[in-house]
């Protein structure tokens, strides 16, 4: 059971030729607060998947209150 100062942080990475995207979102008690996205030029979709797990983790740590948890939650 999340408590209201844990953080999910939901990425994704998708790929389509020699175009990739990333983003990622982040919740606490259920509200969206923040969240991102961009391209990167490389075609492999595990790379844009751990792109985008990596950049909400560090926008969930930057965000994190005292006593709070960060679930990293992957669509992969």
């Amino acid at each position: 059971m999340t408590r209201s100062t844990d953080i999910s942080a939901y990425s994704n990475g998708s790929s389509k030729g020699h175009g990739s995207s990333w983003g990622f979102v982040l919740q606490r008690g259920g509200v969206i607060f923040k969240r991102s996205r961009g391209n990167l030029l490389r075609d492999k979709v595990f790379d844009v998947e751990l792109h985008g797990a990596t950049a909400a983790l560090h926008a969930a740590l930057s965000e994190r209150q005292t006593g709070g948890n960060i679930f990293i939650l992957l669509n992969n």
